[in-house]
């Protein structure tokens, strides 16, 4: 479920007015939901964003760092006694204490090094450096292990999956007005759609079908043949004799009408 969004402007930056967007973000949550740590993308790396979460809100975040060249370098002057191999993996992760060259002091980073294969060549054997690709995040958290926190860096990576849906699915990246007005609704009414598919697929449909992509879903229950009749004072649905998915959607018949009398109690 995507509890809140909002449409900005192609040449605006996720970090500015970061503030109101996150005390948006908040307010949109449940009463009786709370977080207790925050995931972040780089588009939100800034050492504002680290300060809002340390000074404003009480939840452990982990950002992931937009690795720039001074960093970089930075990165490859860290001893290697400091970094340790993931085991099964061929990566190796440090964690450091680090600031960035802007930032006014320095915070926990977990650095990720991938090694980049050379490639066999009479000028490649004469460097002998080994060359990294680096990843970091930068977390509040104090007392995990890099391994763990790079762990809950990713573990919260659902809402990747939410966009792509969205995006794909939903096609939230269309915009068919030249009044931002007229987007901003459009947008806002596909994140509701959105949400209420999920519902739908969550509460309506048997186990297994909460994954179901919305082309799938609309394959399979939405778009099939069918007539609808009105049987004494209520209406029935009749499907063809072959139609294989029957027993699905007269579960789901079911469950829907169990909600919408457990509504009107």
């Amino acid at each position: 479920m995507v509890s809140y969004a909002e449409l900005r402007g192609g040449k605006e930056r996720a970090t500015s007015r970061a503030k109101e967007f996150f005390d948006s973000a908040f307010a949109s949550l449940p009463r009786n939901v709370w977080a207790r740590s925050v995931r972040l993308d780089r588009g939100h790396f800034a050492e504002a964003t680290c300060i809002y979460f340390e000074e404003t809100r009480p939840a452990t975040y982990y950002l992931k760092a937009r690795v720039n060249p001074r960093m970089r370098a930075d990165f490859y002057a860290l001893d290697d006694a400091v970094f340790e191999p993931i085991p099964g993996d061929g990566r190796e992760i440090a964690r450091v204490r680090y600031r960035p060259v802007t930032w006014a002091r320095e915070r926990a980073f977990v650095v990720l090094r991938t090694p980049v294969p050379r490639e066999d060549s009479e000028q490649a054997r004469l460097i002998n450096e080994p060359e990294y690709e680096f990843e970091a995040i930068v977390t509040s958290d104090e007392e995990s292990d890099a391994v763990d926190v790079w762990r809950a860096y990713n573990h919260g990576a659902e809402i990747e999956g939410r966009i792509r849906e969205l995006k794909y699915e939903y096609h939230i990246d269309k915009i068919g007005s030249g009044s931002y007005l007229t987007n901003s609704a459009h947008f806002t009414w596909k994140v509701i759609v959105h949400n209420l598919m999920g519902l739908f697929k969550r509460l309506v449909l048997p186990t297994g079908w909460a994954r179901k992509s919305l082309k799938t879903v609309r394959a399979y229950v939405l778009k099939i043949p069918g007539v609808l009749r009105r049987v004494g004072k209520g209406v029935a649905l009749a499907l063809p004799a072959a139609f294989p998915l029957q027993a699905l959607v007269n579960e789901a018949a079911g469950r829907l009408m169990g909600l919408a009398l457990g509504g009107s109690g």
